[in-house]
């Protein structure tokens, strides 16, 4: 549940606001903080701390404290998460019994559920959790940062804005923000305003890397020929995939001798590293990994000799490689 008031006097005495997205969590201390200055534009009820340096008997001692001009006091601990366990144990017995006049807001992405701060947080009502948007969500949330800004967007236009940016919420609050701006007076933003003004994201590499591995064809042509035409070398993009394509026959190896659990170790990655290229590895034949390697030799070849367009060169050695063998030699 998020934290839904608007006015200072509202508030509990207690928050914990956290969740993986980090531009949701700033949005909500901006929010809270904007409440206060409202009341007390000298900020002088404000106590700021970094759990990763503050101790838990210093954020109490400013928890206790009366507020000056506010009628309450803010005491913000960012990074709670990563506070030492050590320094729980006053912040716990203060949440049991929370002074009135105080807003206490702790802030941090990972604390721990099974901490005693986190239940304590949790039986007195505190937890204010942020989790991103879902895919299909994403051209609403776009539309509601659109409308705290003043304006209206069409549907269409939205969906064209998360379409060019992706999920990142940062960008598209920033795009939403240049939107703004371009449309001036105007109280809607259309189709083609998006398509005159929003800046289409590049898509990372390890997205194509992704895709490649997942056997998904049209997400990963697509990928590298997005990335190509904003300038990445088709060449650089085949050798982050056959190095990818040689973990993968390196794990499959492991995985036919029944040692999987050694994949991590042997291949010098983490597990959780281990535990994607695992499954990755599953989808492929060894054949259909060696094929991969030796065609992208003859791809490479003919990069380096100027056989051909380098993009197209790259896309149809995708193609090879994502395309079950058996639908290759027509099996049944």
């Amino acid at each position: 549940m998020r934290m839904a008031v608007t006015r200072v006097e509202d508030l509990k005495p207690v928050y914990l606001i956290h969740g993986k997205d980090e531009f949701l969590l700033q949005a909500a201390v901006r929010r809270l903080r904007a409440m206060f200055e409202a009341v007390d534009p000298s900020q002088m009820d404000v106590d700021v701390f970094d759990g990763r340096q503050a101790t838990g008997d210093e954020v109490v001692a400013a928890a206790n404290t009366l507020p000056f001009v506010s009628p309450r006091r803010l005491v913000l601990v960012r990074n709670v998460d990563q506070m030492p366990a050590s320094e729980h144990p006053p912040l716990v017995e203060y949440v049991a019994s929370p002074a009135s006049t105080t807003c206490l807001v702790l802030v941090g992405g990972g604390l721990a559920k099974n901490t005693r701060l986190y239940k304590a947080l949790e039986a007195a009502g505190a937890v204010s959790e942020y989790g991103s948007p879902k895919r299909r969500e994403l051209a609403q949330w776009a539309a509601k940062q659109v409308a705290e800004k003043g304006k209206r967007i069409r549907r269409d236009a939205a969906d064209a804005l998360v379409s060019a940016v992706g999920g990142d919420l940062r960008r598209i609050d920033a795009e939403a923000e240049k939107l703004v701006a371009y449309v001036g007076t105007r109280d809607v933003i259309e189709l083609a305003d998006v398509e005159a003004a929003v800046t289409t994201a590049v898509p990372p590499v390890w997205s194509f890397l992704d895709a490649l591995a997942a056997r998904d064809a049209t997400g990963a042509v697509t990928t590298a020929r997005t990335l190509v035409v904003s300038g990445e070398s088709p060449l650089s993009l085949l050798a982050a995939a056959i190095r990818r394509v040689r973990q993968l026959l390196s794990a499959k190896a492991l995985i036919e001798r029944g040692e999987q659990a050694a994949v991590a170790r042997e291949l010098g990655i983490q597990d959780w590293q281990a535990r994607r290229l695992t499954k990755e590895a599953r989808r492929f034949r060894e054949s259909e990994l060696v094929d991969a390697l030796s065609s992208a030799a003859a791809a490479e070849a003919d990069m380096k000799t100027s056989r051909g367009d380098a993009g197209l060169v790259l896309e149809r050695w995708v193609l090879r490689v994502c395309v079950p063998e058996a639908v290759q030699t027509g099996e049944r």
